[in-house]
């Protein structure tokens, strides 16, 4: 017996599934390198900032996106005083989730000014 080929409508919702199931999986919240370019910010669960950008979230936790600055060297970023990590020049990297207060993300070292994402309910 052959087996069937999908067609038309079947075949576009099949071809579509997979990439929707990739998308679906994740690495979880880990700090890491994520592009070249900003992902879009939705202002309610996603931030995304660069040196010198504010942005807020309306809901928690908020996973935040930063660019880093286009430096000479690998860039250290620090989030609230604490090291996220080392990452190349010019990259989106994943900072992970935050929630109940102001960060304030800083690279050490270099002339570049903080981003800052503002949390709901944060009575500082």
């Amino acid at each position: 017996m052959k087996p069937k080929i999908a067609t038309g409508a079947k075949a576009a919702v099949a071809a579509l599934s997979l990439p929707l199931l990739a998308a679906c999986v994740s690495t979880g919240t880990q700090p890491g390198v994520v592009g070249g370019s900003l992902p879009r910010s939705d202002g309610f669960l996603t931030a995304s900032v660069a040196p010198g950008r504010s942005a807020s979230c309306a809901g928690t936790p908020c996973n935040i996106h930063y660019r880093t600055p286009d430096l000479a060297g690998d860039v250290t970023v620090v989030a609230n005083g604490q090291t996220v990590g080392t990452f190349p020049p010019g990259t989106v990297v994943n900072l992970g989730d935050y929630a109940e207060t102001t960060v304030r993300i800083t690279v050490p070292g270099a002339d570049v000014k903080p981003a800052y994402v503002n949390m709901p309910n944060d009575n500082r």
